[in-house]
């Protein structure tokens, strides 16, 4: 089971585009090797890069359970 939360930026003083997070409610080992959401059957971002740890930015991923936050920027 998964929770995701996601929004557009809507802040004029950094790029344009979609920030979220995804997060694994369970225990079960999975291999995650890209996330794309979609809205309407239209991609809106995706990403296939994936670093365990903390990001310059402060974000954290982990793989187990697995946990991400993301920034994808789009041309809007």
């Amino acid at each position: 089971m998964w929770k995701y939360t996601y929004k557009m930026n809507l802040d004029a003083s950094e790029p344009t585009g979609w920030q979220g997070k995804i997060k694994q409610l369970d225990k079960q080992e999975v291999k995650v090797e890209k996330l794309e959401f979609k809205d309407n059957g239209k991609t809106i971002t995706d990403t296939d890069i994936f670093n365990e740890g903390r990001d310059i930015d402060g974000s954290v991923t982990t793989f187990h359970p697995f946990s991400t936050e993301f920034f994808g920027e789009t041309d809007q």
